[in-house]
């Protein structure tokens, strides 16, 4: 496999997540050094075929609490976002994929999505559906996170709406 130039790694994630420039350069950046520093081996041990493979399976998908931090940080805050945002476009993608098949989309993308929606005041729930994920996932906040987040996609999706 020929190593890829950083530039190369950004433009790719640009295009394929659609996410904020200033947290592109940073994933990137941590991806790269990432397989750098071990050689560019998938697990440690065997060398890598395809570094856009590598990124589809382990990085597409915020993870690491530091790297949603920052992806929450550098989201333009104004409760007034069009869907032409990038940010946006992101989340309605999710929704996309929440609508063809739920369970795909793992608990911790739905909680970052949550997180996101809530700091920008989109994230509407009645008191009683509140109180309900608060008695069913008491304890287990990133379960009830991604529940919540399911309520409000399957809202939009009956409603026909997009964010």
């Amino acid at each position: 496999m020929k190593i890829p130039l950083q530039s190369e790694v950004e433009r790719y994630i640009k295009e394929k997540k659609g996410w904020p420039d200033e947290f592109v350069k940073y994933y990137a950046d941590r991806f790269y050094n990432f397989y750098m520093s071990n050689g560019w081996k998938v697990s440690g041990k065997a060398a890598m075929k395809d570094w856009k493979a590598a990124f589809n399976s382990q990085w597409q998908t915020l993870k690491f609490k530091e790297d949603i931090e920052m992806m929450n940080k550098l989201k333009p805050v104004n409760g007034k976002e069009t869907s032409s945002d990038p940010s946006l476009k992101y989340i309605n993608d999710i929704m996309n994929e929440y609508r063809q098949h739920c369970t795909a989309i793992p608990k911790e993308r739905l909680a970052s999505i949550y997180d996101f929606l809530k700091e920008r005041k989109l994230l509407v729930l009645s008191r009683d559906e509140t109180n309900e994920l608060r008695r069913v996932y008491a304890g287990r906040i990133l379960e009830g996170k991604a529940a919540a987040t399911g309520i409000v996609f399957q809202r939009m999706i009956t409603d026909g709406r997009r964010f």
